[in-house]
């Protein structure tokens, strides 16, 4: 069973860069408020292909979660605050910071579009603090 590759996507933006509990906590509030919001429901993110352009409503619910945490501003990337939270010790530092720095530049009509463009060009730089995936190997933790 993977998990949701979207959802992933949108969390590891925030999770992946912060990670603390008490931000997981703050986090699964954000997570259902927009899935309310924007009526996504775990099913859309699970069914959704990665690769496929994902529905309207999957593309706003990733602009709401950006836009609690402060990566987007006014229908944009917040590349400031984004980048303040690059952990110093991260190895692709630089070339993170020159990925966000032009992914920025990404705007579309609505938030919700440029969310979805913004997300695509980090993760075509690979620029996504990607969690493994999921396999679980406790023996070598």
């Amino acid at each position: 069973m993977r998990g949701s590759v979207l959802a992933i996507v949108a969390c590891a933006l925030v999770v992946g860069v912060l990670g603390d509990d008490d931000m997981k906590e703050k986090h699964k509030e954000i997570f259902k408020k927009c899935a309310e919001e924007t009526g996504v429901t775990k099913e859309d993110l699970h069914n959704h292909k990665r690769g496929e352009e994902p529905e309207t409503k999957i593309k706003c619910f990733h602009a709401c979660i950006a836009k609690a945490d402060g990566a987007m501003v006014d229908g944009k990337l917040n590349k400031d605050k984004v980048i303040e939270k690059i952990p110093a010790d991260l190895p692709d530092r630089e070339r993170i910071i020159e990925a966000v720095t032009k992914c920025s530049e990404q705007t579309a009509a609505d938030e919700c579009e440029t969310a979805h463009l913004v997300f695509k060009c980090l993760r075509e730089n690979k620029a996504l603090p990607h969690p493994p995936h999921h396999h679980h190997h406790h023996h070598d933790e």
